[in-house]
């Protein structure tokens, strides 16, 4: 920088002595013009200007997490293992022993281990919380002949974040399986169970996947008390601008945030696709609530929205472990 300044500045003094040129000059006049002499003041820039010089910072976001914590923004990731004597249009085959095999080992202290500590070193803290109770003990089984191939359904969320590749190489090592991951949305992930083609299913918990187990489509594994077996939490959250015009943060109640947006008509950008994380959305806002030109429906996946939402913004609702991702990478995703 200063070895750049310094022959800027010996430039400007060449050009300075040949101002005034146009016009043919005798001997003389070269002889007896005065000497441009430049003063330091005038042509050095100081070194402690140039090293206090405040620089812009990159990478601010406008985004801010508003509100945290609530207990409706703690959403459970359940395994649910598929019931051949459901109530399947066509006959089924599937792979129970291997299905039971993964379930255990996914309630191991060994994955929990996995889980307590995904996203510590990228992002400066875990990405999921851990499942309530005790982690499974019993055997597991190596895979036989007629049974090595697992198919498991699994919401997009989970696969997007990378524990599946940390975790299911382990397992197909150690056990000798292969697991044929199908990756969905959390609806799609039931639609697939309920084909027959899915040996087991790892989603978010909600009244569809309670409507699954009633339908009969989810049987017990030995060693747990439900059809549900929980594998872990993820957190969803509240962001919008860090001026917060409507106050969300403030709000008593995270229903009370939502009200407040609405009665400021500010700007709330959805998913408006159906997903989990829309639907919960829709939950929050007051009873009957009519929706103006503030609310935008987008149907796009949530990293594109969080961009979207940094240009224009409004308030959004999204899962923490997006909200990692693009605050780690400043907006980007």
């Amino acid at each position: 920088m200063r070895k750049t300044l310094s022959l800027l500045l010996a430039l400007v003094m060449l050009l300075g002595l040949f101002t005034g040129c146009d016009e043919e000059e005798t001997p003389t006049e070269i002889a007896t013009r005065p000497t441009v002499t430049a003063e330091p003041e005038e042509t050095t820039v100081p070194e402690d200007a140039v090293e206090e010089t405040e620089v812009p910072e990159e990478g601010s976001l406008h985004t801010a997490v508003l509100r945290a914590g609530d207990p409706e923004l703690q959403a459970e990731y359940i395994l649910l293992a598929v019931n051949p004597e459901g109530p399947f249009l066509s006959e089924v085959s599937l792979n129970e022993d291997g299905a039971n095999a993964l379930i255990r080992w996914f309630a191991t202290e060994q994955v929990r281990a996995k889980l307590e500590n995904f996203g510590v070193e990228e992002y400066g803290e875990p990405v999921f919380t851990l499942a309530e109770g005790k982690p499974f003990q019993g055997w597991i089984p190596n895979a036989a002949e007629d049974n090595k191939t697992i198919r498991l359904s699994v919401a997009d969320t989970l696969v997007e974040s990378g524990i599946l590749d940390q975790l299911l190489p382990i397992f197909e090592e150690t056990y000798g399986y292969t697991v044929d991951v199908q990756s969905t949305s959390a609806s799609g992930t039931l639609t697939a169970a309920k084909l027959g083609i899915m040996d087991l299913v790892l989603t978010e918990q909600s009244s569809a996947t309670e409507a699954f187990i009633a339908d009969g489509y989810a049987r017990k594994v030995d060693g747990f008390e439900s059809e549900e077996i929980s594998f872990c939490g993820l957190e969803y959250l509240l962001c919008g601008p860090k001026n917060d015009p409507a106050e969300a943060a403030n709000a008593e109640t995270l229903q009370d945030a939502f009200a407040a947006i609405a009665d400021g008509a500010y700007l709330f950008l959805s998913r408006g696709d159906e997903s989990t994380v829309h639907k919960l959305e829709q939950s929050l806002w007051p009873a009957g609530q009519e929706f103006g030109v503030w609310y935008l429906e987008i149907d796009t996946q949530m990293g594109p929205l969080l961009v979207m939402n940094e240009i224009e913004g409004g308030y959004l609702l999204t899962d923490k472990l997006t909200w990692l991702i693009f605050s780690q990478n400043d907006g980007i995703i």
